[in-house]
């Protein structure tokens, strides 16, 4: 696990030194080169979270859910912010929006197993299905609020409430986009319930494997 953290933030250092060429040959301006610069040594930070948790709080967590923690990095702070495939490639945004839910949920599995007292009864997979799914749409709901006091303060247009001239779009124009986001994180968690619930009919155990333990 050491050696994919160590490999992610020298790759992330190469998308922040890829970004710092595009400004200096004008491909990129200094403005928006700044804003994808701050972001990618942002998301180098984030791969150092789990490491701070467990030193800080004592809070573990199991080297499944962190490999899909650090994918999720690679694939929205480096390729799709630091290397542009957010607008390069159509609907990747969205894409995130089906994947993050992936992570959430199964963090909302691991919460839920944690929290649970040791000399349990055996539960119905319906409360951690439930508790796992509520969980993930709730992450997703304050993302868009991380979102939106983005675009009040600092006018980055994420959830493109405007075209990329600057006009600003009307009615349910203006809606699309954050709807759009809330389906697709709607979808992922679904997607993510439905291979669960599989998954635990055969093997009771399935929602411990991403227990996390909290010292």
């Amino acid at each position: 696990m050491l050696k994919i953290q160590r490999y992610l933030v020298i790759f992330g250092l190469i998308t922040i030194i890829y970004n710092l060429i595009c400004i200096f040959n004008q491909k990129l301006s200094i403005k928006n080169g700044t804003t994808i610069i701050f972001e990618g040594l942002l998301g180098i930070l984030c791969l150092f979270l789990p490491n701070l948790l467990m030193k800080l709080l004592k809070i573990s967590f199991p080297s499944t859910l962190k490999s899909i923690y650090f994918l999720f990095i690679f694939i929205s702070v480096f390729l799709g912010t630091c290397l542009h495939f957010i607008s390069k490639i159509p609907h990747y945004d969205k894409l995130l929006h089906v994947t993050s839910p992936i992570l959430f949920t199964l963090i909302g599995y691991g919460l839920l197993a944690s929290f649970l007292p040791k000399n349990k009864q055996p539960l119905s997979p319906w409360l951690f299905l439930i508790f796992g799914m509520a969980f993930a749409e709730m992450c997703g709901v304050f993302w868009e609020f991380w979102e939106f006091g983005c675009d009040q303060l600092l006018g980055m247009n994420l959830q493109r409430f405007a075209l990329s001239k600057g006009i600003p779009l009307i009615g349910r124009q203006a809606l699309i986009d954050t709807m759009g986001d809330l389906f697709a994180n709607t979808l992922g968690a679904m997607l993510t319930l439905l291979y669960a619930f599989f998954k635990s009919k055969n093997n009771p155990k399935f929602f411990f494997h991403f227990k996390i333990s909290i010292k």
